[in-house]
């Protein structure tokens, strides 16, 4: 009998879709850690559930050639990421069978095999978005990534996956607030209602990729104009690359970083990046996909996937700022962008007419809402390209497609598990899986982003 605590030396025979080793103890099952296929560990289990368990290295007893030394010293401890013990090669061959895997055990797909796997020469300071919090650790000021599954803060001095100015604004950041005897957040004291919670609670640091311009917001429990004050002149002094800095207040209990109030310090608000020759404007709250590099090979292959021709009506759901449908715009007729959040219609409509096209149109709305008022109004959808967030798409708009005969779907997933459910009901409507490409956008992490191509 498996128990917490117990002892065993198992053989690792596979990993699961977060890149956890499997193993099996009789016919337990157990999932292990920063482990590689063929190893050999001695493990303690850490969590048994009535089917399978968690255990954790004691040692290990027979090393891979795939297994390297983490290149960042906080590495166990931090949830950022999760597979720095592979070699590179190694994650890229695990997400291809992850992805493989999801489409054909969840999709119930057979023949098909990954056409090109796209992925980084340098697999590091890719992460052009940053997002840490900070806190305190007895009388020192701390900033980092959670710890997984936890709300600790692991203090951090350098991130190997997110661009260098974002690694040097934050320690310098640290040192400021220190010097000024500003307190950080306490989110334990706000949690049981006391009244000195501290001021300091986030930065957000976003960066344009092509561009180098850098956006600040700093996420404060009210708004302090006199410590903003020193704190923007400190940061323009010592940064030269930074175009605008934002004040974000959030006062409430919650995990959510960004509250609703916004003012803007410095500069005009947002900053700019550029995509295939397309420039787009980026806003605190904007979704950009976090490593632009990758992001120009993930749109090229999806628009080149799609087949496009000019008399084709494209239909880009789930738009965002605009990306996929301004980059596809010169290759098709006209371009209909549907997107839920309104400010990121707002966003699109700017870069629209800063990119100069005429033959697209934005639609704030839910997809699943607002397809069926485009189709009404005479828009004949002959190709789309879904790019939905991890939930995946309604099965509602997967059957309007079907019903108005879109013969070419281009879906672009950042979650393998809801592609295979979506894949499954497109099959079984009678798209037939064409192509197959997984983009490595999240290195270092178990994620990764998939573009399937669909054709009745």
């Amino acid at each position: 009998m498996v128990e917490v605590g117990s002892k065993h030396i198992v053989k690792v025979e596979g990993y699961n879709h977060e890149g956890k080793g499997i193993s099996h103890i009789n016919d337990f099952v157990v999932f292990i850690p920063e482990v590689i296929v063929g190893e050999i560990v001695e493990i303690e289990i850490t969590k048994v559930n009535k089917n399978y368990g968690y255990g954790e290295v004691l040692e290990i007893l027979s090393v891979s050639d795939l297994r390297v030394i983490p290149v960042c010293e906080i590495y166990k401890k931090c949830g950022g990421c999760d597979l720095q013990h592979m070699d590179y090669k190694e994650q890229i061959n695990f997400k291809e069978n992850k992805i493989k895997d999801a489409l054909i055990r969840i999709g119930g797909v057979k023949d098909f095999k990954i056409d090109k796997f796209y992925r980084m020469s340098i697999p590091y300071e890719y992460r052009n978005k940053v997002q840490v919090p900070f806190g305190c650790d007895e009388e020192f000021v701390v900033s980092g990534f959670y710890e997984s599954k936890t709300h600790k803060i692991i203090d951090m001095n350098y991130c190997h996956i997110q661009f260098k100015e974002g690694n040097e604004i934050i320690n310098k950041t640290k040192e400021y607030i220190k010097k000024a005897n500003v307190l950080p957040y306490d989110e334990v004291i706000h949690y049981k209602e006391g009244k000195d919670y501290g001021l300091f609670r986030h930065l957000l640091i976003r960066k344009g990729y092509n561009t180098n311009e850098i956006m600040i917001v700093v996420v404060l429990t009210f708004d302090d104009g006199k410590f903003l004050d020193g704190y923007v002149k400190f940061l323009l002094e010592n940064f030269k690359n930074i175009k605008t800095i934002i004040l974000n207040v959030n006062n409430k209990v919650t995990n959510v970083i960004l509250g609703d109030y916004e003012r803007v310090l410095y500069g005009d608000g947002y900053i700019r990046d550029k995509i295939n020759d397309f420039v787009f404007r980026i806003q605190s709250r904007s979704f950009f996909q976090v490593n632009t590099k990758q992001a120009e090979k993930l749109y090229s292959a999806a628009i080149d996937m799609g087949e496009l021709k000019y008399g084709d009506t494209l239909l880009d759901a789930y738009c965002g700022i605009g990306t996929i449908g301004i980059c596809a715009s010169r290759r098709v007729k006209s371009v209909y962008g549907i997107e839920e959040v309104s400010q990121s219609i707002v966003d699109a409509n700017n870069n629209k007419t800063i990119n100069n096209i005429k033959n697209i149109e934005f639609i704030h709305g839910k997809v699943e809402d607002t397809i069926d008022d485009l189709i009404d109004s005479g828009v004949n959808i002959t190709v789309a390209i879904l790019d939905p967030p991890r939930k995946g798409v309604k099965e509602s708009v997967l059957k309007k497609l079907r019903e108005i005969r879109c013969k070419k779907i281009v879906y672009v997933s950042c979650d393998v598990a809801t592609l295979g459910r979506d894949t499954k009901i497109l099959t079984s409507l009678g798209y037939k899986v064409l192509k197959v490409r997984g983009v490595d956008m999240f290195c270092q992490t178990h994620h990764v982003e998939t573009i399937v191509y669909f054709k009745l």
